[in-house]
């Protein structure tokens, strides 16, 4: 990188910390392999094996412990290299931007644990009748959070939402009538609905997160405008979802708890891919000497 050095040991350790960089991504990667697996598995069978989501959630959390490690290690890394070799110009925007990049790395790692907790969780509800709100008891729920709307807070309790999900919500009615079998259905057609969304925004994040890597390695300011982009699809997706979660406690509020876990997991997806586009931005502040925060 750069123009190399006289002291070869120099850009020994300024390659070191690119090299860290590059495989704390590749970690992250394996995270989101993973929570495709697990999703994918969910839209084949619209159920999850209980053994099958544990086993899962088990090796995202111990993929999660190494990359909170490489976020340490890069940190003491980047310290290193300040005090010992007083990095300038092109070299001090690099070692500056290693440990802000791994910073948004080790968030898009705990939000991928938090994906897949959620969605253990949900699983674990499923048969638990005394997590679902009656349907007199999500009416009330609605009529608090609107009450509470017009002022800007918010009930703390069990069931809460995404602030865009509260704002969609103001003017909800829900279906507080009998269940029949349509409304059955059309929410199960949702669910699955939902679930492929969710592969496809899992998709697209891998693909981002690849192109990442190689902005990296290459130094490259058009694959981090390419990268910008695409997290636009992955916004107008989990939107798409969001109204959908809404339509889905219309037809069964009673199931409230279960579908709050469904809008914790698209938050999530949504900002991992704001994490991804943060991490990949530094490329641009490290060749052009701009940052862009938008």
């Amino acid at each position: 990188m750069g123009m190399g050095h006289i002291v070869k040991s120099y850009d020994n350790e300024l390659e070191n910390l690119k090299k860290l960089l590059i495989e704390m991504m590749e970690t992250n990667l394996d995270q989101l392999n993973l929570l495709y697996d697990l999703i994918n598995y969910k839209a084949n069978m619209l159920d999850i094996n209980s053994n099958f989501s544990a086993e899962i959630c088990n090796k995202v959390s111990d993929i999660d412990v190494k990359i909170n490690s490489f976020d340490i290690k890069i940190i003491e890394e980047s310290l290193k290299i300040f005090s010992l070799r007083n990095p300038v110009a092109y070299d001090l925007r690099f070692v500056f931007s290693a440990s802000h990049v791994s910073s948004n790395l080790e968030r898009l790692g705990d939000n991928a644990k938090a994906i897949a907790r959620h969605m253990k969780k949900a699983e674990e509800n499923r048969g638990n009748v005394e997590r679902h709100m009656s349907k007199e008891e999500f009416g009330e729920y609605l009529s608090s959070m609107r009450d509470l709307h017009t002022s800007n807070r918010f009930p703390r309790r069990s069931f809460s939402f995404g602030r865009n999900a509260r704002r969609n919500m103001k003017n909800f009615e829900p279906n507080l009538e009998e269940n029949n079998e349509q409304d059955l259905m059309q929410a199960r057609t949702i669910l699955g609905v939902i679930i492929n969304k969710y592969l496809e925004i899992l998709h697209i994040l891998v693909e981002m997160l690849h192109l990442t890597i190689d902005a990296f390695n290459y130094m490259s300011v058009d694959i981090y405008k390419k990268v910008q982009g695409m997290d636009t699809k992955v916004d107008a997706l989990t939107n798409e979802v969001s109204h959908l979660l809404l339509r889905e406690i219309h037809l069964i509020p009673e199931r409230t708890a279960d579908i709050r876990l469904n809008f914790l997991v698209n938050r999530a997806l949504e900002r991992m891919g704001d994490h991804i586009v943060a991490a990949c931005r530094y490329v641009n502040f490290i060749e052009e000497n701009t940052m862009i925060y938008n």
